[in-house]
């Protein structure tokens, strides 16, 4: 604030929103998907432990058609920021892909939460949805015996879920824009992952996008 005039430059700069506005019904960022360089990798979880005590999970991989992407998670002591960490060996795959167009790491996606991702992607301009391929719907039905009303609202929203001993998790993921992308996620129950099991899913459904993108010039 300035002494003499009294006017805070957030009255300049910005302009009061409708706070009767709530959204959409996003309520915080779940996580963060960070893309590093192969040579990078280790550093980074190197980088969040001893500067900020992050414990750094365990590396899996994730199935790309041009590849594995190998990933692990950093996570904060109260586990309100958790920063999973990407590197790929492999020329084609997302996490390359993203490093050639960013010329260098960087943030490749945002998560958020919601209470009700029905309510969410109901919203949401169905162009701006990454297209999930019908086979997934009959595969989840064979695996986890759901509902079909259910897996028909999911396979309408390009839902996808994923359950274990401790809950379910439903998310949806929008286009990439040069490279970044954006999650919505609702987490029942105790659910802690990440739908690890729908990475290959959502990996190939982007790289199908992409191809057809560059093909339609």
């Amino acid at each position: 604030m300035d002494a003499k005039s009294k006017v805070r430059f957030f009255d300049v700069d910005f302009e009061k929103i409708d706070e009767s506005d709530k959204g959409i019904g996003l309520n915080r960022i779940d996580h963060m998907g960070q893309t590093v360089s192969n040579t990078d990798f280790l550093s980074a979880g190197f980088f969040y432990k001893s500067l900020f005590d992050f414990s750094i999970e365990a590396s899996q991989d994730l199935s790309d058609i041009y590849g594995l992407v190998v990933s692990r998670v950093a996570v904060s002591p109260n586990k309100k920021i958790r920063i999973p960490l990407n590197m790929t060996n492999a020329r084609h795959a997302s996490a390359s892909r993203f490093l050639n167009k960013s010329k260098g790491s960087g943030v490749q996606q945002i998560a958020f939460s919601c209470e009700d991702i029905f309510e969410v992607v109901a919203q949401v301009d169905a162009v701006h949805l990454l297209s999930i391929p019908e086979n997934y719907y009959r595969d989840l039905d064979a695996r986890f015996d759901l509902e079909a009303e259910f897996v028909a609202r999911l396979q309408r929203y390009n839902l996808l879920y994923d359950r274990n001993e401790d809950g379910e998790f439903i998310h949806f993921y929008t286009l990439e824009t040069n490279g970044v992308f954006f999650e919505v996620v609702q987490r029942l129950g105790n659910y802690d992952r990440y739908g690890e099991g729908n990475a290959f899913v959502r990996l190939a459904a982007q790289a199908r996008h992409e191809a057809a993108k560059f093909a339609s010039g």
